[in-house]
């Protein structure tokens, strides 16, 4: 109910099945990449979205590593803009979901925080560390409902731009959360 509704006429989502409707017979999200995902950890819930429809659910794995949904986005037009990243999420107890807008960087650092894990990988098979530029943190144990949004500044030499989505607390046994409506929308 604290929900907004979408506007009449909402701007174009740059972001490819954000309503993860469109999935393969073994319900993997059509337009999106895993990471070390285990049958069963990243895939489409269907009638568990906001509106009755579908969600993504990750969930978190025996191995206890993180599991990872990611979209590389087209960013040519948006460089040295402000978009707006907007999502809804629930989750258990244990799951602490976050959705987050990066870029790839040369190196770790200090400076920035940075994906937990590089789901994206060179060609000789090298992972590829992605900078948080800006994301939504979202409460666990949330079974109603959240939305957040926040605006983001694309860096004019943005090489790509990727969003993902992961449980923030992969050790947890049983963790687990629901996305829904993710948005990236340029302002």
């Amino acid at each position: 109910k604290d929900i907004n509704p979408v506007d009449a006429e909402p701007a174009k989502n740059l972001v490819q099945n954000g309503e993860f409707e469109q999935a393969s017979s073994t319900n993997d999200i059509t337009g999106w990449g895993v990471y070390q995902a285990e049958k069963g950890t990243v895939l489409q819930s269907k009638k568990t979205g906001w509106h009755g429809s579908s969600s993504m659910e990750i969930r978190s794995t025996k191995e206890k590593d993180y599991q990872i949904a990611f979209q590389v986005i087209l960013h040519k037009g948006l460089l040295g803009q402000t978009v707006r990243l907007s999502a809804l999420v629930q989750s258990n107890s244990l799951g602490v979901p976050r959705v987050a807008l990066a870029v790839p960087h040369p190196q770790l650092d200090d400076q920035h925080k940075f994906v937990p894990r590089a789901p994206i990988k060179t060609r000789s098979g090298q992972g590829i560390p992605l900078r948080i530029i800006g994301s939504l943190l979202f409460e666990k144990d949330h079974s109603q409902w959240q939305q957040l949004s926040s605006e983001v500044a694309i860096p004019p030499d943005a090489r790509a731009l990727v969003l993902v989505l992961y449980l923030d607390n992969p050790k947890a046994s049983g963790g687990a959360a629901r996305f829904d409506e993710v948005r990236l929308e340029a302002r």
